[in-house]
């Protein structure tokens, strides 16, 4: 039950800054899970894009940075006795989790190991400048929304130059 509310919260939380973000002009998106916002992240950099950022710990902590930095592929650089330990290293997780997550990634056809120091991620390539189903839903309701928006009904009470100069010439 907890977690139902935390998720609910957090959805609401989400939208509420996502929707204050794009009244600023910001392009904003709200993703519920580190997956999401990594295919999210990943579907807006095009193919062969210069990326950079300064600092961001989130886009570490999902492995943004991993994912751009190495394209499709992972390598093991033997700085831990093993990849799963290497890996949790570069991510500040636990081995152990990373252990099971590579294990699941495998079993699902996600990740493939191509030799003792190197494994490909098989779908990373699809992600990266594709969209997600969830971002073109949003993409398409805010075509939708901005059609039938009446924004340039009225352009100066938008721009808040409601005063109209009138010079009349009176003759005597």
């Amino acid at each position: 039950m907890v977690k139902d509310v935390r998720v609910v919260r957090n959805q609401k939380a989400g939208e509420k800054v996502r929707e204050n973000l794009e009244k600023r002009g910001f392009a904003a998106y709200y993703c519920a899970t580190a997956e999401e916002a990594l295919q999210q992240a990943l579907a807006l950099i095009p193919e062969g894009s210069t990326v950079s950022w300064g600092g961001c710990t989130s886009a570490e902590e999902i492995g943004l940075l991993a994912a751009v930095k190495q394209g499709n592929k992972l390598f093991f650089e033997g700085v831990e006795d093993t990849f799963p330990e290497e890996l949790a290293l570069e991510l500040d997780e636990d081995p152990e989790n990373v252990k099971v997550t590579l294990s699941f990634l495998e079993r699902q056809g996600l990740i493939r190991v191509m030799g003792e120091d190197e494994f490909l991620l098989l779908q990373c390539d699809e992600m990266v400048g594709s969209e997600s189903e969830s971002a073109a839903r949003v993409r398409r309701y805010r075509e939708k929304k901005a059609l039938q928006s009446n924004t340039d009904v009225t352009p100066l009470l938008q721009s808040g130059n409601t005063d109209i100069d009138i010079d009349k010439d009176i003759e005597k």
